[in-house]
């Protein structure tokens, strides 16, 4: 029998974003990380939440996981290039290259943050 996937209302979605949040302020970047990767997930590309994306990035970066940093500021970037947090994204992704060692190109994010700011 196939299992049937249970849906979240809006408060339980809230509620486990806010738990990421406290997970993130105590430093709990891979506890944060399973959380938001769920809500990742469950949202799916089409609903993804420039929050739960914003967050994640900054978790990865905290767990030295770069290029997954990378990845996500890159689909946080495609998708709301306008949005009010496009600075704090491009701060994210030039430390991330700057961790791989890509000096240039943390350059660049790094001067797309100060325009943005």
């Amino acid at each position: 029998m196939a299992e049937e996937k249970r849906s979240l209302g809006r408060e339980e979605y809230q509620w486990l974003e806010t738990l990421a949040y406290v997970f993130l302020q105590q430093s709990l970047f891979d506890k944060a990380l399973h959380v938001l990767e769920f809500l990742d997930a469950y949202a799916g590309e089409e609903r993804s939440d420039p929050q739960v994306l914003k967050k994640s990035a900054y978790a990865y970066l905290q767990t030295k996981q770069f290029e997954r940093a990378l990845g996500v500021c890159r689909r946080f970037l495609e998708r709301w290039p306008d949005d009010k947090h496009v600075a704090c994204i491009h701060l994210i992704h030039a430390h991330a290259l700057l961790h791989l060692g890509r000096k240039e190109e943390a350059q660049r994010s790094l001067e797309l943050y100060l325009s943005e700011r």
